[in-house]
């Protein structure tokens, strides 16, 4: 049976808002200690799964420069303090897309990368998704709007060009309602 490993030390040693690191000092089941073991916390956050009437999948091409890559996915971010899971999804799906959706259905949660980040991110599939009209293009962000079909997105993984691991995930948690 895996065991826990056991926290001898936790400490915060943010380098700003947007680098929240937490160093540990750890002891495993095998008795081998780790005094410097770090982990982050970006929070818990949101992807969407965006479908219009007609069927069509919104996804978002954006700049990430941890990666140094342009990248497609679906709408995501954090959730700010005092918001509602929902509540975040319908700010992120607008201000990447700008979108606006009738209803979201909430499909699971994901965990980014377990090893070294304690964030959950809510997948939610929002159905009946149309343009805001007289949206602000400039407003929405550094993202490009792209529309595909459900065959589409497959398409897109399994050729590479779609590399952004929660998408993939939510794309598998939302296959089944679409």
């Amino acid at each position: 049976m895996v065991k826990k490993w056991r926290v001898l030390a936790k400490k915060e040693m943010s380098l700003g808002k947007f680098c929240p690191i937490i160093k540990y000092s750890v002891e495993k089941p095998s008795g081998e200690k780790i005094e410097d073991y770090y982990t982050t916390d970006f929070g818990s956050g949101v992807m969407v799964v965006p479908v219009t009437e007609e069927g069509k999948i919104i996804m978002v091409r954006q700049y990430r420069l941890a990666v140094d890559e342009v990248t497609l996915e679906f709408p995501a971010g954090r959730i700010e303090e005092g918001e509602t899971n929902e509540e975040a999804a319908s700010r992120e799906l607008f201000e990447e897309t700008g979108f606006r959706a009738k209803e979201f259905k909430f499909l699971g949660k994901l965990v980014e990368v377990p090893s070294k980040n304690s964030g959950r991110v809510g997948v939610y599939l929002a159905r009946c998704v149309a343009k805001n009209e007289g949206v602000d293009e400039l407003k929405i962000g550094q993202t490009e709007v792209v529309v595909t079909d459900w065959d589409g997105v497959e398409k897109m993984i399994l050729e590479g060009k779609i590399t952004e691991a929660l998408t993939m995930a939510s794309w598998m948690l939302a296959r089944k309602f679409v």
